[in-house]
């Protein structure tokens, strides 16, 4: 998905969770999208990114399983020590100040793991690529791996 702007929309995928069973935590990427009018709006040094999110995973730190964004949805028992990671592209023709943050975002829609990957200069075809803390999925239900690229 290529745009100008900070990520913060949320879509769920579409597809069926392939892994686990009902009652577990189920983990969906969900990248946004602000457009430039805001982002401009709320940062007045830089412009907006053009830039793309992509290649997310989860990583399930107890059975050493892998998912990326084929097998999103995932299904995970709670009580499961999690880890997420995205890449952000630079898609412009120019080196570009960029930010990468990713967190997840629990049922309750409380962040977790939040980590950044703190502004720096990325050339055109160069990426960022951050992860979140490890954290412990304590509740059954819709967990969203969320990106934002400024």
């Amino acid at each position: 998905m290529s745009y100008r702007g900070i990520e913060t929309y949320e879509v769920a995928r579409a597809r069926e969770p392939r892994h686990g069973t009902r009652g577990n935590a189920t983990i969906v990427f969900a990248p946004g999208l602000l457009d430039e009018e805001s982002w401009n709006a709320v940062n007045a040094f830089f412009p907006a990114v053009e830039g793309r999110l992509q290649d997310p995973w989860i990583t399930n730190f107890d059975t050493g399983e892998a998912y990326g964004e084929a097998a999103l949805p995932v299904e995970i028992l709670p009580g499961t020590r999690v880890s997420g990671m995205c890449y952000g592209d630079n898609i412009g023709t120019v080196s570009q100040r960029m930010n990468l943050i990713i967190e997840f975002i629990d049922p309750d829609g409380v962040s977790r793991g939040t980590a950044e990957h703190g502004f720096s200069y990325v050339s055109p075809g160069g990426f960022l690529v951050q992860h979140t803390e490890i954290i412990t999925l304590d509740k059954a239900g819709m967990w969203k791996l969320h990106a934002m690229l400024e």
